[in-house]
């Protein structure tokens, strides 16, 4: 046991860069510099924007069958589909009122009313925002 626990023998910094010259090797065998980049002939290449710096080419047309899909799914589920597809959208889907709001009755029609007291912290409450 010539070694005392704890005890860590020391590198010199020849062994460090030799290690460091051995590591750069090692990633130079297997490193591949890309220069030459091109459109993959097989994938249809959607461009949304053109570059801010560029001015749009005189008779350019947008491609109207992705225009059309653009339009379809920006569309709401009430226009998409004739019934929910998911159980989120039943809790919404109905959102029109059974009853028709008739004015005249006091059961349904209770309108916002304003007493002395809320006309007058609602005075406070501006008075104190500015």
């Amino acid at each position: 046991m010539a070694e005392q626990k704890g005890h860590v023998e020391e590198i010199n910094q020849v062994a460090k860069n030799s290690i460091l010259v051995e590591t750069i090797q090692k990633e130079m065998r297997t490193l591949k510099l890309q220069t030459e980049y091109y459109v993959d002939p097989n994938q249809k290449v959607h461009i949304l924007t053109p570059k801010p710096n560029t001015k749009p080419a005189r008779g350019e047309t947008a491609d109207m069958e992705f225009v059309k899909k653009v339009h379809i799914a920006s569309q709401g589920p009430k226009v998409k589909f004739t019934e929910p597809q998911t159980e989120s959208q039943v809790y919404g889907w109905d959102v029109e009122p059974l009853v028709e709001i008739d004015r005249d009755d006091p059961r349904l029609y209770h309108p916002r009313v304003n007493s002395e007291l809320t006309n007058y912290m609602h005075a406070f409450w501006l008075e104190k925002e500015q």
